[in-house]
C-alpha cells in the first residue's frame, strides 16, 4: 500500500490528502459537536437548578409569617388563657371580650402577610375565634371538611391543603388553607387555620419565573397541581389527566432522594430534562421540565455559525490547494531535475537553462544559487574562525600567569617593603595579597564575616589612596557574621559610595556598613552621607531594581547603575524573586542600599539547585564590630 501510494502521481497525492484533510476535520468536529451539546445542556441544568434554589427561597419568604403565628400563644398570656378556656362556661360579656381580643390578634399578625385572606383558631373546646367576625359560624364546618381527608403525623407538622375555593365576606375566592395543630408545652391547644390568596401566589411567582426561561415549572403538592408557569410546555389539562402528575412527583421524590441534579423522563413518549427540589416548609415540589429536542436546538444554535464558518474555510482550503498544486507541479518537477546537481558540504552551483530565463523558476534558481555562494562562504569563514581562534586559545595559554605567582611574589613585595622600612606598601600589598586569595579561592557562598574581612582589606587600600577622606564603621554581630551569603556583594556597593557618592565630600565623609538578622532574613546595609539623589531618582531605581530590568536603557546607567543592576540580578537569580536591593537616599543628605538576602545558617538551608561545592565549613567566629 505504501508502495503504491508512492508511485502515485502528485495530483493524485493532493487530492487524497484534501480527502483525508476532511475526514481528519469531521472527525474533531463531531467531537466538538458532541462536547459542545454537552456543555450546553449542564449549562441550562446549573441554571435550572439556581432557579429552583432562588424560587425555593420565595417560597420560604411567602410562607415565613405563618412561623410567628403558630408561636404567638407563647409569647401572649391573654391569648393562652382564652384558648385554654371553655366559652360554654363564660358570660356571654367575656366571650364578646375573648372574640374581640383574638380577632385582633389574629388580623394585626396577618397584616404583615399579602398571601393571608382570613385566619381562625379552633380550640379544643370547638370554640371558633375568627378573624373575620362574619365567617365566624361556618367556619368549624369548613375547617372539618378540610381535616377530613388526612391525619396528623406529628405535633409540629403543617397541612396544606390544595387549591380550592370558598367564600370570605361574601366573596368567591381560590384559596391554599394551611391548617396546623397548636400546642403549649407538649399540651394539646387547638387547630390554626390560615387561608392563603392563591391569586396573588401565582403573581409572585409569575413574576418570578421569566417567560424568557427556556424550561417551564409546575409546583406540585400533596393534592395535585399548585402551580403551572405561562406558556408550558404541559397545560394543565395534560398534568390533570391520568397518572402523568403522579409520575413526575415520584421522578423528582426519587431524584431528590438520590441527590441527582437532574434526570431525562419520557412525558407521552416525548424525552424531558428534568430538575426538581421539595420546599421543606410546604411539602411542594418545585419541578422544572424542558423537552430534549428544545435543548439540542439551543445547543445547535449556539455553534451553527463556527460550524458554518468551518465548513466555509475547509472548502477554500481545499479549493486553493487543488489551484495551487496545478500551478506548481510543473515547475517543482524542472525543480527536483536541477537540485541534482547538489551535492553533500560546499554546495555545488546550478546551471540555468535559457528556458528558465526571465520566469520565475529562473529567479528561483538564481537566488538558489546566490544562497548556495553564501553558505559556501560562510563555510569557508567558519573553518578560518575556528582555527584561528584555537590559535588564540594556545597563545593565551603560553601567556598565562598563575593567580598562586601573583599572591607569593606580593607576599615578597610586601617583606621586602617590611625590611626597607615602608609601612604603607606593606599595608597595600598585604591587603592586596589577601584579596587576591579571596578572588581565587573559588568559593561563591562564604561566611558573612569572610566578605566582612575582605571589605576591610579592600577599605585599607582606598584609605591609602585617599588618605583621611572618609572613616568607616563597620557593625556586624558575631552571631550574623557565621551566616552564609553570596560571595562579591558588597564590594562594587562600596566602591558606588567611594566613587559617587563621596566624590564632592571632602570632610567629614563615612561609610557605615551593617548587617541584622530577622528570622529567615538578613539585611545588610551600606550607608554614605554623600551627595545622595533626588526623590524620584531613587523611586525609579527602586522601580527598576523591584522588576528586575538588567537593560541599561537612561543616562544614569553608568558604572553605578551597572554594578547596582547585577547585583540586584545575581541576588534574585540565587536566593529567588523576593530579594533583591532597596535604595534609601535624601538629596544632599545620605545614601543607604539595603541587600535583603536569605539566612544561611549551614549546609541544611542551601537554596535549590546549588552544587555542594559553593559551602565552606563553618569555623570558628571572632568579634565583627569595630570602628576604622
Amino acid at each position: 500500500m505504501k508502495r503504491f501510494f508512492q508511485k502515485q502521481p502528485l495530483r493524485v497525492k493532493i487530492m487524497a490528502g484534501n480527502l483525508l484533510l476532511l475526514v481528519m476535520f469531521l472527525c474533531p468536529s463531531i467531537m466538538f459537536y458532541s462536547q459542545a451539546m454537552e456543555e450546553t445542556i449542564d449549562s441550562n441544568i446549573n441554571y435550572m437548578n439556581q432557579i429552583n434554589s432562588q424560587l425555593n427561597l420565595n417560597v420560604e419568604m411567602i410562607f415565613s409569617p405563618l412561623d410567628r403565628i403558630n408561636y404567638l400563644h407563647y409569647s401572649d398570656g391573654e391569648m393562652r388563657r382564652i384558648l385554654v378556656s371553655d366559652s360554654a362556661k363564660k358570660t356571654s360579656a367575656q366571650r364578646f371580650e375573648d372574640d374581640l381580643y383574638l380577632r385582633n390578634a389574629l388580623n394585626h399578625s396577618f397584616r404583615s402577610s399579602a398571601f393571608t385572606l382570613r385566619g381562625a383558631v379552633i380550640n379544643k373546646y370547638g370554640d371558633v375565634y375568627c378573624s373575620i367576625s362574619s365567617d365566624t359560624d361556618s367556619y368549624q364546618e369548613y375547617v372539618g371538611k378540610l381535616m377530613g381527608g388526612f391525619t396528623w403525623e406529628g405535633q409540629n407538622e403543617a397541612y396544606l391543603t390544595g387549591v380550592h375555593e370558598t367564600v370570605i365576606q361574601l366573596a368567591n375566592r381560590k384559596v391554599i388553607t394551611v391548617l396546623q395543630r397548636l400546642y403549649y408545652y407538649g399540651s394539646y391547644v387547638g387547630v390554626l387555620s390560615v387561608d392563603l390568596n392563591y391569586d396573588e401566589l401565582v403573581r409572585r411567582l409569575d413574576k418570578t419565573y421569566s417567560a424568557n426561561f427556556v424550561s417551564s415549572l409546575c409546583v406540585v403538592g400533596r393534592d395535585g397541581l399548585i402551580y403551572n408557569s405561562p406558556a408550558a410546555y404541559l397545560e394543565d389539562e395534560e398534568l390533570g389527566q391520568g397518572d402523568l402528575l403522579s409520575h413526575l412527583r415520584e421522578e423528582a421524590a426519587s431524584m431528590i432522594g438520590l441527590n441527582e441534579t437532574s434526570r431525562k423522563i419520557l412525558i407521552e413518549g416525548k424525552e424531558y430534562l428534568v430538575t426538581a427540589i421539595q420546599n421543606e416548609k410546604t411539602g411542594w415540589t418545585l419541578l422544572q421540565y424542558v423537552p430534549m429536542d428544545v435543548m439540542n436546538t439551543i445547543g445547535f444554535e449556539g455553534i451553527k455559525n463556527m460550524l458554518l464558518v468551518f465548513l466555509a474555510v475547509l472548502l477554500v482550503a481545499v479549493f486553493f490547494s487543488i489551484f495551487l498544486s496545478r500551478q506548481t507541479i510543473q515547475p517543482l518537477e524542472n525543480m527536483i531535475s536541477a537540485m541534482k546537481f547538489t551535492t553533500k558540504g560546499h554546495l555545488k552551483l546550478m546551471e540555468i537553462p535559457q528556458e528558465f530565463e526571465g520566469n520565475e523558476m529562473g529567479e528561483l534558481l538564481h537566488n538558489y544559487n546566490s544562497m548556495a555562494q553564501r553558505i559556501n562562504d560562510d563555510i569557508d569563514a567558519t573553518y578560518l574562525y575556528e582555527i584561528n581562534h584555537k590559535r588564540m586559545e594556545l597563545k593565551m595559554l603560553r601567556y598565562q600567569i598563575n593567580p598562586h605567582f601573583m599572591y607569593n611574589t606580593l607576599n615578597t613585595i610586601s617583606a621586602l617593603a617590611e625590611i626597607e622600612g615602608v609601612p604603607g606598601i606593606v599595608q597595600m600589598a598585604g591587603s592586596l595579597s589577601k584579596i587576591l586569595y579571596y578572588n581565587v579561592k573559588g568559593k561563591d557562598v562564604v561566611l558573612l564575616r569572610d566578605e566582612i574581612e575582605y571589605m576591610r582589606n579592600y577599605l585599607q587600600i582606598q584609605d591609602i589612596r585617599f588618605p583621611g577622606r572618609f572613616h568607616t564603621k563597620i557593625e556586624v554581630p558575631a552571631d550574623v557574621g557565621n551566616c552564609y551569603m553570596l560571595k562579591f556583594l558588597i564590594q562594587p556597593i562600596l566602591e558606588n559610595s567611594i566613587s559617587h557618592g563621596l566624590s564632592d565630600k571632602r570632610t567629614d565623609a563615612c561609610i557605615e556598613i551593617r548587617a541584622k538578622q530577622d528570622g529567615e532574613d538578613l539585611y545588610l546595609s551600606i550607608y554614605d552621607n554623600g551627595v545622595g539623589m533626588e526623590e524620584e531618582v531613587c523611586e525609579r531605581w527602586n522601580r527598576r531594581l523591584s522588576e528586575g530590568n538588567a537593560e541599561a536603557s537612561s543616562e544614569e546607567d553608568d558604572d553605578n547603575g551597572i554594578g547596582l543592576i547585577n547585583v540586584n540580578a545575581r541576588i534574585k537569580n540565587f536566593y529567588g524573586p523576593r530579594y533583591g536591593l532597596q535604595i534609601s537616599s535624601e538629596k544632599g543628605g545620605y545614601t543607604e542600599v539595603t541587600l535583603h538576602l536569605k539566612t544561611l545558617s549551614g549546609t541544611g538551608d542551601r537554596p535549590e539547585n546549588k552544587e555542594d561545592g559553593l559551602f565552606p565549613e563553618q569555623t570558628e567566629t571572632g568579634e565583627q564590630e569595630t570602628e576604622e
